[in-house]
Protein backbone atom coordinates (compact mmCIF):
# COMPACT_ATOMS: atom_id res chain seq x y z
CA UNK A 1 0.00 0.00 0.00
CA UNK A 2 1.64 3.07 -1.20
CA UNK A 3 2.25 6.07 1.86
CA UNK A 4 -0.77 8.15 2.70
CA UNK A 5 -0.76 11.58 0.65
CA UNK A 6 0.37 14.67 2.17
CA UNK A 7 -1.43 17.77 3.66
CA UNK A 8 -0.45 21.16 1.85
CA UNK A 9 -0.90 22.72 5.14
CA UNK A 10 1.90 20.20 6.10
CA UNK A 11 4.70 21.76 4.09
CA UNK A 12 7.70 22.72 4.69
CA UNK A 13 11.68 23.08 3.77
CA UNK A 14 14.15 21.19 3.29
CA UNK A 15 11.92 18.14 2.75
CA UNK A 16 11.59 17.62 -1.18
CA UNK A 17 9.98 14.23 -1.10
CA UNK A 18 6.68 15.15 -1.11
CA UNK A 19 3.38 13.14 -2.04
CA UNK A 20 0.21 15.24 -2.76
CA UNK A 21 -3.25 14.50 -4.42
CA UNK A 22 -4.09 17.92 -5.82
CA UNK A 23 -6.43 19.77 -8.38
CA UNK A 24 -4.77 22.75 -10.39
CA UNK A 25 -7.12 25.82 -9.24
CA UNK A 26 -5.40 28.19 -11.80
CA UNK A 27 -2.63 28.17 -14.15
CA UNK A 28 -1.06 30.88 -15.83
CA UNK A 29 1.94 31.04 -17.77
CA UNK A 30 4.24 34.41 -17.10
CA UNK A 31 5.92 36.16 -19.98
CA UNK A 32 9.64 37.40 -19.48
CA UNK A 33 10.35 40.89 -19.19
CA UNK A 34 10.03 42.65 -21.89
CA UNK A 35 9.50 39.62 -24.63
CA UNK A 36 5.85 38.92 -23.97
CA UNK A 37 5.78 36.25 -26.46
CA UNK A 38 8.76 34.55 -24.53
CA UNK A 39 7.70 32.60 -21.60
CA UNK A 40 9.63 32.67 -18.54
CA UNK A 41 7.63 30.51 -16.01
CA UNK A 42 4.65 29.01 -15.48
CA UNK A 43 2.58 29.10 -12.41
CA UNK A 44 0.21 27.15 -10.43
CA UNK A 45 -2.24 27.48 -7.38
CA UNK A 46 -2.72 24.12 -6.09
CA UNK A 47 -5.89 22.59 -3.66
CA UNK A 48 -5.73 19.53 -2.06
CA UNK A 49 -8.58 17.82 -0.38
CA UNK A 50 -8.45 19.68 3.22
CA UNK A 51 -8.97 23.45 0.79
CA UNK A 52 -5.17 24.01 1.79
CA UNK A 53 -3.56 26.03 -1.05
CA UNK A 54 -0.03 26.72 -2.16
CA UNK A 55 1.32 28.49 -4.94
CA UNK A 56 3.84 26.44 -7.99
CA UNK A 57 6.16 27.75 -9.85
CA UNK A 58 7.65 25.62 -13.27
CA UNK A 59 10.84 27.39 -14.06
CA UNK A 60 11.67 28.30 -17.88
CA UNK A 61 13.93 25.13 -18.18
CA UNK A 62 11.47 22.53 -17.50
CA UNK A 63 8.05 24.05 -19.26
CA UNK A 64 8.77 22.42 -21.97
CA UNK A 65 8.45 18.93 -20.04
CA UNK A 66 5.33 20.21 -18.01
CA UNK A 67 3.16 22.85 -20.26
CA UNK A 68 1.21 20.79 -22.09
CA UNK A 69 0.83 17.99 -19.96
CA UNK A 70 -0.65 19.99 -16.63
CA UNK A 71 -4.35 21.10 -17.13
CA UNK A 72 -6.07 23.78 -15.07
CA UNK A 73 -9.24 22.11 -13.24
CA UNK A 74 -7.77 18.59 -13.62
CA UNK A 75 -6.87 16.34 -10.68
CA UNK A 76 -2.94 15.41 -10.58
CA UNK A 77 -0.90 13.06 -8.08
CA UNK A 78 2.63 15.04 -7.79
CA UNK A 79 5.74 14.25 -6.37
CA UNK A 80 9.50 15.99 -5.10
CA UNK A 81 9.69 19.78 -5.08
CA UNK A 82 11.49 22.30 -3.61
CA UNK A 83 9.67 23.91 -0.77
CA UNK A 84 10.92 27.77 -0.54
CA UNK A 85 9.45 31.16 1.02
CA UNK A 86 6.91 32.50 -0.02
CA UNK A 87 7.62 36.30 0.02
CA UNK A 88 6.97 39.54 -1.74
CA UNK A 89 4.51 41.07 -3.19
CA UNK A 90 0.95 39.99 -5.16
CA UNK A 91 1.86 36.86 -3.70
CA UNK A 92 -1.40 34.04 -4.62
CA UNK A 93 -1.87 32.43 -1.50
CA UNK A 94 -1.15 32.64 2.22
CA UNK A 95 0.75 30.01 2.58
CA UNK A 96 4.07 30.32 4.03
CA UNK A 97 5.94 28.39 1.55
CA UNK A 98 5.85 28.09 -2.35
CA UNK A 99 6.34 25.05 -4.14
CA UNK A 100 9.55 25.26 -7.13
CA UNK A 101 9.28 21.89 -10.07
CA UNK A 102 12.22 19.99 -10.17
CA UNK A 103 13.77 17.49 -12.96
CA UNK A 104 12.46 14.24 -10.75
CA UNK A 105 9.32 15.73 -10.01
CA UNK A 106 6.36 13.79 -11.37
CA UNK A 107 3.08 14.39 -12.14
CA UNK A 108 0.09 12.07 -13.02
CA UNK A 109 -3.45 12.53 -13.80
CA UNK A 110 -5.84 10.35 -11.43
CA UNK A 111 -9.97 10.84 -11.76
CA UNK A 112 -10.81 12.09 -8.39
CA UNK A 113 -13.90 13.82 -7.29
CA UNK A 114 -13.02 14.95 -3.34
CA UNK A 115 -11.03 17.52 -4.16
CA UNK A 116 -13.45 20.61 -4.72
CA UNK A 117 -13.74 22.54 -8.28
CA UNK A 118 -13.36 25.82 -6.65
CA UNK A 119 -12.47 27.46 -3.13
CA UNK A 120 -12.69 30.81 -2.56
CA UNK A 121 -11.15 32.38 0.78
CA UNK A 122 -13.88 34.99 1.75
CA UNK A 123 -13.49 38.56 3.03
CA UNK A 124 -16.18 41.02 3.86
CA UNK A 125 -16.55 44.46 2.14
CA UNK A 126 -15.16 46.09 4.95
CA UNK A 127 -12.39 44.53 5.30
CA UNK A 128 -11.47 44.68 1.33
CA UNK A 129 -11.77 48.49 1.61
CA UNK A 130 -9.48 48.38 4.50
CA UNK A 131 -6.60 47.03 2.22
CA UNK A 132 -3.60 48.83 0.71
CA UNK A 133 -2.41 49.49 -1.90
CA UNK A 134 0.80 47.86 -0.71
CA UNK A 135 -1.15 44.81 0.40
CA UNK A 136 1.24 41.68 -0.41
CA UNK A 137 -1.70 39.16 -1.67
CA UNK A 138 -3.78 38.85 -4.74
CA UNK A 139 -7.41 38.46 -3.34
CA UNK A 140 -10.25 36.90 -5.49
CA UNK A 141 -13.67 39.86 -5.39
CA UNK A 142 -17.08 38.81 -6.20
CA UNK A 143 -19.00 41.66 -6.39
CA UNK A 144 -20.79 44.56 -8.32
CA UNK A 145 -18.24 46.39 -10.91
CA UNK A 146 -19.63 50.03 -10.97
CA UNK A 147 -16.76 51.86 -12.96
CA UNK A 148 -13.30 51.45 -14.43
CA UNK A 149 -10.68 54.21 -14.07
CA UNK A 150 -8.21 55.26 -16.97
CA UNK A 151 -4.73 53.03 -17.20
CA UNK A 152 -2.21 54.92 -15.17
CA UNK A 153 1.39 53.87 -15.00
CA UNK A 154 2.92 53.42 -11.32
CA UNK A 155 6.56 52.41 -10.29
CA UNK A 156 7.35 50.41 -8.03
CA UNK A 157 11.03 49.42 -7.13
CA UNK A 158 12.22 50.82 -10.01
CA UNK A 159 9.93 48.87 -12.57
CA UNK A 160 7.15 50.41 -14.51
CA UNK A 161 3.46 49.01 -13.65
CA UNK A 162 0.42 49.87 -15.74
CA UNK A 163 -2.81 49.71 -13.53
CA UNK A 164 -6.39 50.37 -14.03
CA UNK A 165 -8.54 51.09 -11.02
CA UNK A 166 -12.13 49.42 -9.89
CA UNK A 167 -14.97 50.75 -8.44
CA UNK A 168 -16.63 47.74 -6.58
CA UNK A 169 -19.69 48.24 -4.87
CA UNK A 170 -22.46 45.72 -2.42
CA UNK A 171 -25.59 45.96 -1.33
CA UNK A 172 -23.87 47.45 2.07
CA UNK A 173 -21.58 50.14 0.28
CA UNK A 174 -23.80 51.36 -2.78
CA UNK A 175 -22.89 55.16 -3.54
Amino acid sequence: MPPPFDMISKMHPPREAWRLKVRVLRLWVVPSFGKHDIPNSMEMILLDEHCGKIQVTVKKSLLNRFRDHIVEGQVYRMTYFTVVSNHGSYRTTSHEFKLVFLHRTTVVAVDEDVIPKTYFNMFSFSELLNITQDYDFLVDIIDLLTSVGEEKEYAKEGNIVKIIVLKLSSKEYVD
